[in-house]
């Protein structure tokens, strides 16, 4: 709806009725939990639309950073009992029609029960009250029943990975998320290690665009309190098949694709 959200005064903690949630038997205590805004995203959606009414509020492949990748692994999480959640400081409702256009209406892969924003913790949506993403990730750890060390996160903020990694979870940067960067991480390697020998990929699992992208190094940041974070370099094009390059450039062995390579030249130009 279209409102200013108010700081509430109380609130129920969400609960996962039986109708929408897995055969508990096949749900682990291990879980990968994603940031929303510049991470799945390539569009930073509470920036662009705030209080927008969610109905005029536009989602299309464009919205997402990877959403062929998305579409294959979040399925394959789920079937393979690892738990999803969302965890943003945006807004819940435009998160989870984003996911019903991406999964279809009616997914149970992200919905109000398991997308955390601060009116979670009464607090505005929308803001940055909380600080950082730490008390989202502990209320998720409760609500999960998985412990911190079990937990991947992907976010595109280095202070809220920061936090996130002092919690003791695998908190990595993705600016945004992309089949690249669950590699980078080993992302499949650290699911499979805590899946009791089940497969994250039965058939094999997918095949990276451009494989010797794995071989390039990534560059770091570094945070104020001197911690260093991996920072991949990313292409934002949508996924093509193995050796096909659409236009772009080469720039060492990653492809850069034709608007970021024309953006990054006028960048220098102005340098």
């Amino acid at each position: 709806p279209n409102q200013k959200y108010s700081l509430l005064s109380t609130f129920t903690f969400p609960t996962l009725p039986t109708s929408q949630v897995r055969d508990l038997a096949n749900a682990l205590p291990l879980a990968v939990i994603f940031d929303f805004d510049d991470c799945l995203t390539q569009i930073h959606m509470w920036q662009r639309f705030q209080h927008t009414d969610i109905s005029e509020i536009p989602i299309s492949d464009r919205v997402f950073a990877d959403l062929p990748f998305l579409r294959r692994l979040i399925p394959a999480l789920y079937n393979a009992g690892v738990q999803l959640a969302v965890a943003t400081f945006g807004r819940q409702d435009v998160v989870v029609k984003a996911m019903d256009y991406a999964f279809g209406d009616g997914q149970q892969y992200f919905t109000v029960h398991n997308v955390s924003t601060p009116a979670w913790h009464n607090c505005e949506e929308g803001t940055t009250a909380l600080g950082d993403k730490a008390p989202q990730i502990s209320q998720l750890s409760d609500m999960l029943g998985v412990p911190f060390d079990s937990i991947l996160f992907f976010d595109d903020s280095p202070s809220n990975v920061q936090s996130v990694t002092a919690l003791g979870s695998n908190a990595n940067i993705a600016a945004p998320f992309t089949q690249l960067v669950w590699e980078r991480v080993g992302g499949t390697t650290w699911c499979e290690s805590r899946l009791g020998g089940r497969k994250l990929w039965p058939t094999g699992g997918p095949t990276l665009n451009t494989p010797s992208q794995l071989a390039t190094p990534s560059p770091t940041a570094s945070t104020s309190t001197g911690m260093t974070l991996n920072t991949p370099t990313l292409s934002l094009s949508t996924p093509t098949p193995p050796g096909s390059i659409p236009g772009g450039v080469e720039m060492g062995k990653l492809h850069v694709p034709p608007g970021v390579a024309l953006k990054m030249a006028q960048d220098q130009g102005r340098d």
